[in-house]
């Protein structure tokens, strides 16, 4: 298997740098505004690209869930009903998501976030690499 070290200029005009055995993949992935999904056996850790009005609609899993918004700003829903609560997430805070809680996020602006979730069950997306 061959590896490569790559880095992509972000919108942003930053340099990101990667690494990968797949770079047309990876290219592609970064093109359609997602980012690296990197997986342990407990623990997997996604750094993920929304642009302005770009959302996740409200869903759960079992897994508890932070986001930290690495930059930009987004807008959560945590809760559903009478349970529900919407706040804005701004660069370097985070929110925090528990196990199977229904929850949404709207990007107020171009945003970059990191999720960390401890795994339970198995994933139903490709990881782009391992946390060793």
């Amino acid at each position: 298997m061959r590896w490569c070290v790559y880095l992509v200029r972000c919108a942003d005009d930053t340099l990101y740098c990667g690494i990968t055995n797949d770079l047309t993949g990876r290219m592609a992935a970064h093109s359609a505004g997602r980012g690296a999904v990197l997986r342990s056996d407990q623990t997997e850790v996604a750094r993920i690209f929304f642009q302005t009005g770009e959302r996740c609609q409200m869903h759960h899993h079992p897994e508890e869930q932070t986001l930290f918004v690495e930059e930009g700003r987004i807008r959560v829903t945590l809760g559903t009903g009478d349970d529900e609560g919407t706040y804005d997430v701004e660069r370097g805070q985070a929110s925090f998501h528990p196990p199977n809680e229904p929850h949404e996020m709207t990007a107020l602006e171009d945003s970059c976030i990191v999720s960390f979730k401890n795994i339970i069950d198995p994933p139903t997306y490709e990881e782009t690499g391992r946390l060793l």
